[in-house]
């Protein structure tokens, strides 16, 4: 059976030039060119691929023509389904060493090649990505390993791209606006920790926390010991104990939760461990340069499981869970808590961020646009940032005093207006 190439994201002129190079060259091969292919909100995406493709064992896409001009992690998973067990050549006028360094496809398998390039070149790499199709085709057990490999390298690389990405975002964050917020680097160790998204341990010393991210579970015998430690921790200019960090496997962790009563651990949701943590480390006052850093609440931490947590701390959180508020909005909301304090709501904000409880995208989304030489935007950040947020009407609450004593959700209904 003849070696059939698809052809994807070329326009009509391109792609006749390719087929066209291909016959030259590969008289046998059979190619499939499939027409360019537009979203919903008119955008170029990849095309769907019909029963034609199924016996494709080569790939050719122009990343330009798909939608995918610059490299972004949110396109892994559709370029994945889309090559499947194929071989593939992926081309772009951008960086495609951001493509070829991201390592998200098998290395023997999968070829880049930025445009404009010379007959030469695409002949080379025409050349290699024939023979390794041939291969596959000649070879059923390689095209299914090669179906694995590229499965288990982008979802490897999914894994542990977003969580280092996130918890480079929340440093960026903290050494942006909150800077001095920790003389030692444990908060930093903690932030880089926390960021995981597989199952995982952390030996602090005689007391061990077992955590698995993707189900906010952290599992620990003595909470109290380990505030304790990091109370101290917090206030040390050198860590007299390491914190050590050990993946698990899904199994490993299921076992522990199993056996969590007879080991004398007690579960906790992972918002509200964390919150608990980071406000032992940070101190007291903390001085916060004028931003206009945006906080909404996903997830609403358990305040009622823990202890020392004022009845002011529900009542800033909950009035971010529908439309968010920068540090000044909060201010007129709640000026009476920032005349006796101004720490106080910058301590609040910051640990709704180390805790998971802020919406990281709304959070990406007023830090880029305040600092847009911060990174290079990616085309789903750069969308982010440019969508508006809606304008949240400000009451302010002259009765935070009172809240404690008339109790938080009687307060929230007949004074608060978000």
């Amino acid at each position: 059976m003849a070696l059939k190439i698809l052809l994807a994201g070329f326009s009509g002129p391109s792609a006749g030039a390719l087929t066209l190079l291909l016959q030259r060259n590969y008289p046998d091969v059979e190619y499939l060119v499939l027409e360019r292919c537009f979203s919903d909100d008119l955008r170029l995406t990849l095309p769907t691929l019909g029963r034609s493709a199924d016996d494709a064992f080569a790939a050719i896409v122009n990343l330009d023509g798909v939608g995918m001009s610059l490299f972004n992690d949110q396109h892994i998973k559709n370029l994945v389904d889309f090559l499947d067990f194929r071989a593939s050549l992926l081309l772009t006028r951008s960086n495609i060493r951001q493509w070829q360094n991201a390592d998200f496809l098998p290395h023997a398998t999968s070829f880049f090649l930025s445009t404009p390039y010379t007959k030469q070149d695409m002949e080379a790499a025409l050349s290699q990505l024939v023979s390794t199709a041939t291969r596959l085709q000649e070879n059923p057990v390689d095209a299914a390993k090669n179906r694995a490999l590229i499965r288990t390298k982008a979802v490897g690389h999914l894994d542990d791209n977003d969580s280092a990405t996130q918890g480079e975002f929340v440093q960026s964050v903290i050494s942006t606006y909150f800077s001095g917020v920790c003389p030692n680097n444990v908060m930093c160790e903690l932030i880089e920790i926390f960021s995981q998204e597989h199952p995982f341990k952390v030996a602090v010393g005689n007391q061990t926390v077992y955590v698995y991210p993707k189900k906010s579970i952290a599992l620990v015998q003595s909470l109290e010991r380990l505030l304790d430690y990091f109370s101290v921790a917090g206030n040390c200019q050198v860590l007299k104990t390491n914190i050590t960090n050990t993946a698990l496997s899904d199994s490993e962790f299921d076992r522990v939760l199993q056996n969590v009563k007879s080991q004398g651990y007690r579960r906790y949701s992972l918002n509200s461990f964390l919150w608990q943590i980071y406000s032992v480390i940070l101190p007291t006052r903390i001085n916060v340069p004028r931003n206009t850093l945006k906080l909404k609440i996903r997830y609403m931490p358990n305040f009622s499981g823990m202890k020392d947590i004022p009845e002011y701390v529900h009542a800033v959180v909950s009035s971010c869970l529908v439309v968010p508020k920068n540090l000044d909005q909060l201010d007129m909301v709640f000026g009476e808590l920032t005349q006796k304090n101004p720490s106080i709501l910058h301590r609040i904000f910051l640990l709704s961020i180390l805790s998971g409880s802020a919406d990281i995208d709304v959070l990406k989304r007023s830090f880029y646009t305040e600092n847009p030489l911060d990174k290079i935007l990616s085309e789903e950040e750069i969308k982010l940032v440019s969508e508006p947020e809606p304008v949240p009407e400000l009451t302010p609450n002259k009765g935070v005093t009172q809240a404690a004593k008339t109790g938080f959700f009687k307060r929230l209904l007949s004074k608060l207006s978000f």
